[in-house]
């Protein structure tokens, strides 16, 4: 009996690893892809994000059967301020050529995926160190919503996630009690608890955050 899979892109972010781990654990096959090939634990397909060509082209030698969802662990900070022009991230645009890239894929046999897309809160609560990470991640929580309305006659689901702070290397030099932040795991079990769930059923965005943290103070 063939396993069920998952996709991962972004694998070797903390949280992108914790979720292959839960995945592993309850039998799943793991296929993840990234840009450095740092995680090693499993399979792991070396893609350039930014050039959705090259994405396309990686993606079309997976086989989609089993695979009961596709996960998105894409995004990087940089405390940029309100100086837009200069940062270089590319948020929204990788999360746009991966949407690309895997659409067709899944329609051509409309496949039960769900496709789930870790964003952040700073879609909704602006973050003032970095104005162009809000509106990037703002931008893609508007992506998730046209897909799932555009595409809502197939089986696929695009589901969004919204993290608040979490304990990941991004934060590590951050003085806070990191009890009070969220941990990767607790990311990781939500997008199984997901990947689970009957694909007709669909959700608004899932805002998730440790309610000891108190957002504005940051």
């Amino acid at each position: 009996m063939n396993k069920n899979k998952v996709i991962i892109f972004g694998i070797d972010s903390d949280i992108g690893n914790k979720t292959a781990e839960i995945f592993k654990s309850k039998n799943y096959e793991v296929i993840g892809f990234s840009k450095n090939l740092r995680n090693k634990n499993f399979k792991n397909i070396k893609c350039n994000f930014e050039n959705v060509e090259n994405i396309k082209k990686k993606i079309s030698k997976v086989n989609f059967q089993k695979i009961k969802s596709i996960l998105i662990f894409i995004g990087k900070f940089k405390k940029s301020q309100n100086k837009i022009s200069s940062d270089r991230t590319k948020n929204f645009l990788i999360v746009n050529n991966i949407f690309e890239s895997i659409i067709k894929k899944i329609l051509i046999r409309n496949l039960p995926i769900r496709v789930i897309t870790i964003t952040s809160l700073d879609s909704y609560m602006p973050n003032i160190n970095s104005f162009k990470y809000s509106l990037d991640k703002t931008r893609v929580s508007m992506l998730i919503k046209l897909y799932q309305k555009k595409y809502k006659k197939f089986n696929v689901n695009f589901d969004e996630v919204a993290p608040g702070p979490t304990n990941t290397k991004m934060r590590i030099s951050k003085k806070e009690n990191k009890g009070n932040i969220l941990d990767p795991k607790d990311i990781a079990n939500l997008c199984w608890l997901l990947s689970e769930i009957n694909i007709k059923t669909s959700f608004d965005p899932i805002k998730i955050y440790s309610k000891n943290f108190i957002f504005y103070e940051r």
